[in-house]
């Protein structure tokens, strides 16, 4: 997932989480009532775009519109700023003509084969930042609900520790992926996961994991 479709995920994700999470299905009965959009969307549609996958200008503008109107939002501002990050899709990035260094195929191997990358997270032991006190390093954003980091392979925990801008003082803790999720899920605030979260031009190797994919993964995995 590039950085920039992450982003469009993110937002329409959090259109998502602030419209009271209605189900997949209702959002998609919505649509199909409504003869003033620009695409008709199925659940399992709706599904795909909440998970990233790439889709057509008109059914993120449907979607958009129908979530800003559940969560009272201004559907003019946030169909554009959906607009707007779509379009970012759209353009190449001047890191794409680079080759990939060997080092990072190396490193992203186990998780980015050819198998799900989410089923594989959720076999993998996976390693998550804590604080001094045990509770796990959460981080709130403005616009996109609050995130925590969590990576497949301890090395690249601590690589990545001194690069953030506020490096944790705490440890982390060892557990397989299902496990994570659910600990996440019983939390009393929604919160996403960074699955080997990176930065710059590798941001396209992070795996985000929205909160209400992690509630659908929690519910699978009962």
């Amino acid at each position: 997932m590039t950085p920039e479709l992450a982003a469009l995920t993110a937002a329409v994700s959090d259109l998502y989480e602030r419209s009271f999470q209605l189900s997949h299905r209702k959002l998609s009965e919505i649509v199909a009532d409504r003869d003033d959009l620009p695409a008709t969307l199925s659940h399992e549609a709706i599904r795909q775009i909440l998970r990233g996958k790439p889709t057509k200008l008109p059914n993120l503008i449907t979607l958009a519109t129908v979530l800003a109107e559940q969560a009272g939002l201004s559907v003019e501002s946030q169909v554009a700023r959906i607009r707007e990050l779509w379009g970012a899709t759209r353009r190449p990035a001047a890191s794409a003509l680079a080759p990939e260094p060997a080092a990072l195929r190396q490193a992203t191997r186990g998780l980015y084969g050819r198998t799900d990358p989410v089923s594989l997270f959720l076999a993998a032991t996976v390693f998550a930042p804590q604080t001094r006190d045990g509770r796990f390093l959460i981080a709130p954003t403005s616009t996109s609900g609050a995130w925590m980091c969590a990576f497949t392979a301890e090395d690249r925990l601590r690589a990545h520790r001194p690069k953030t801008a506020e490096p944790w003082d705490g440890g982390f803790v060892a557990l397989s992926g299902r496990e994570l999720v659910r600990r996440v899920c019983a939390l009393p605030i929604g919160v996403g996961i960074l699955v080997d979260p990176a930065l710059g031009d590798d941001m396209a190797e992070t795996l985000p994991l929205p909160h209400h994919l992690l509630v659908e993964l929690d519910l699978v995995a009962e």
